[in-house]
């Protein structure tokens, strides 16, 4: 019978090795997606995505030129369940991403006053 070698750097596999030699060729092989670009990638990919599903363009004058420059701004804040942000767009699942997806694209300038005035108006 011919001896299993790894997947990853060819070594001969040992005793109840299967696939890999080490933990170190499974990492190489199993975790290609959680690196820190590829998250970035996928971040934007799903960013666009979104985008696309809400017009590409701010809802009230249509800015599109810079998707940076675009937003999401909770219809009612008090029930939103986390951010849009790169974090999460990169690790949750596309499910929970279109359940919190209850928002107007709004450029950062605007979405940033907004937030601070429901903050001061509902701490008075």
């Amino acid at each position: 019978m011919k001896p299993l070698r790894c997947i990853i750097c060819d070594k001969e596999l040992a005793g109840r090795q299967a696939k890999y030699c080490s933990r170190r060729c499974k990492n190489a092989d199993t975790n290609r997606h959680q690196g820190y670009r590829a998250q970035q990638a996928r971040a934007l990919r799903r960013k666009l995505e979104l985008l696309e599903m809400f017009g590409g363009k701010r809802q009230q004058c249509g800015y599109h030129r810079n998707y940076a420059a675009l937003a999401w701004h909770h219809v009612g804040p008090h029930v939103k369940g986390f951010e849009l942000d790169a974090r999460s767009l990169s690790n949750r699942s596309r499910e929970a991403l279109l359940a919190e997806a209850k928002s107007v694209v709004l450029c950062m300038r605007i979405a940033t006053l907004k937030c601070i005035f429901l903050t001061s108006q509902s701490t008075l």
